[in-house]
């Protein structure tokens, strides 16, 4: 930063193995060195004041350089400083070289960690794939088994239900009615087609029927009844319907 036209300051930072042992002629020398480029003066002619800055990176110093041009510009420059200037200079370049050659290998090193990692984070990641497939099937599986389980249940309910209701209506009818037919729309409803004696049979069949059925859990309920136009015998229809919700809980518990 211009301070003024002959005045420059300038915070420096440079490799403490640069720097370490150097005297405090040389640390001047490298110091004009450095801010050269930015104050325009050249190091053989600038006069040189700093102050070290303490920093958290031990590998660097820092430091607020003040240059001005000394009196008498344009002298030529003392063989010890122009040998102190080159030396530093030198000594600059191989800390560069160092630097880079140190940064070089790190990077080979580096691609090579990476490039023989490339096969076992495939292998991972193949593994992990592999192992989410195989809790995706598990759960599946495991979703299938509690579906049969429940289908297996209902099924059970339902052949129970349904050996009762044969068996209630077997013993109910008293040989008053003859089924003809059964028929169903939904796994715990069914519909009774038979005939039965006479009209006031038929209502007394259906009657008993209901009677027996309620301790079974199944409600009857009466349909048609009809003269069937041959004597005396008469037709009639009832549908029986099951409380599967109330079978299923008490199978349950």
């Amino acid at each position: 930063m211009k301070e003024s036209r002959e005045v420059y300051r300038q915070r420096v930072r440079m490799p403490e193995v640069q720097v370490a042992g150097l005297s405090e002629a040389e640390l001047q020398s490298a110091l004009a060195y450095e801010v050269e480029p930015f104050s325009g003066i050249p190091s053989a002619l600038a006069e040189i004041k700093y102050a070290r800055v303490d920093d958290a990176d031990r590998t660097v110093r820092v430091f607020d350089v003040v240059v001005r041009r000394r009196a008498g510009r344009g002298k030529s420059i003392p063989g010890a400083a122009k040998k102190t200037a080159i030396a530093l200079s030198t000594l600059a370049c191989i800390a560069i070289a160092a630097d880079f050659a140190f940064a070089s290998a790190r990077l080979g090193s580096l691609k090579a960690d990476v490039a023989a990692r490339a096969p076992l984070d495939a292998r991972v990641r193949s593994v992990s794939s592999e192992a989410s497939r195989i809790r995706a099937e598990s759960e599946a599986l495991r979703s299938g088994r509690r579906d049969f389980e429940r289908v297996q249940k209902k099924a059970g309910v339902l052949r129970s239900a349904y050996s009762t209701l044969m068996e209630t209506i077997a013993s109910s009818c008293g040989g008053r009615m003859v089924a003809k037919g059964f028929s169903s729309d939904a796994p715990f409803a069914a519909e009774m087609n038979a005939s039965a004696v006479s009209v006031q049979a038929c209502g007394e069949v259906m009657a008993e029927l209901a009677r027996a059925s309620e301790r079974t859990g199944w409600k009857v309920i009466p349909g048609r009844i009809g003269a069937s136009g041959r004597g005396s015998t008469a037709n009639f229809t009832c549908r029986f319907e099951f409380d599967a919700a109330k079978a299923e809980a008490a199978d349950g518990d």
